[in-house]
């Protein structure tokens, strides 16, 4: 019974942390992008070339390279920017947030199955969460480190 009560409140946390974004407010514009073009791990652009990032995640970068737990290294980069290209084949719902401070709008945005693709990335192991902007997604990473998934089954130092 304690683990039940205990998952609960860890389900109502995380609700209400994913709930309490200030970066996107009740008019916040939305917007359908159509099998997005992956940049990278996080960033995306639209049909017409806009750029977007996904909100409250950090992706390593192309160039990035991890060791797995075999002690073997690979390009972990590479990989987290072929994942989002998985999650977000496809039609997107995004809600557009603020401008990073490059300028780049930052986005959230839900896959046809309506799943989070900030969530599924950092969850997958393949991207954290950018704790700076949002809590957001701590409790994925949590779930990520405790499976070993994606680069948390080995090393990586972009952090």
């Amino acid at each position: 019974m304690r683990s039940i009560a205990k998952t609960a409140l860890f389900a109502l946390a995380a609700l209400a942390i994913s709930a309490a974004s200030p970066a996107f407010a009740a008019d916040t514009k939305s917007i359908v992008i159509s099998s997005p073009d992956v940049i990278d791990g996080q960033t995306f652009e639209d049909e017409s070339g806009r750029v977007y990032r996904l909100y409250a995640v950090r992706a390593p970068g192309l160039d990035a390279e991890c060791e797995n737990s075999d002690g073997e290294v690979y390009a972990c980069g590479e990989r987290a920017r072929a994942v989002l290209e998985d999650y977000a084949n496809g039609m997107l719902s995004c809600f557009i947030g603020e401008n990073a401070s490059d300028g780049v709008p930052t986005v959230r945005c839900t896959d046809f199955a309506n799943r989070d693709l900030g969530s599924r990335l950092v969850r997958a192991g393949w991207a954290l969460p950018d704790r700076t902007v949002s809590q957001a997604y701590v409790f994925d990473e949590l779930e990520a480190e405790a499976r070993r998934s994606g680069m948390w089954d080995g090393r990586f130092t972009f952090r």
